[in-house]
């Protein structure tokens, strides 16, 4: 898995696994969520979003099924 801080204050970091195409979410809250079947183009669209949360809204929440974990 690849991770990385996220320059975001509702989004701290993201970890990506290419394989699985899971990806773990640690929002500013503490929480983190597991989403998964995320394609390759969605985890590098985060990556390179100027507003990581509002990229997520549109590209990831509510596409994907998740599960929340806990680090």
């Amino acid at each position: 898995m690849q991770s990385r801080v996220v320059a975001s204050g509702a989004i701290t970091s993201a970890e990506y696994d290419q394989h699985s195409g899971s990806l773990d979410i640690l929002f500013g809250n503490g929480e983190t969520f597991r989403y998964y079947g995320v394609p390759p183009d969605v985890y590098r669209g985060l990556m390179a979003s100027t507003s990581p949360m509002a990229y997520f809204e549109v590209a990831i929440e509510g596409r994907y099924s998740f599960t929340r974990t806990t680090r």
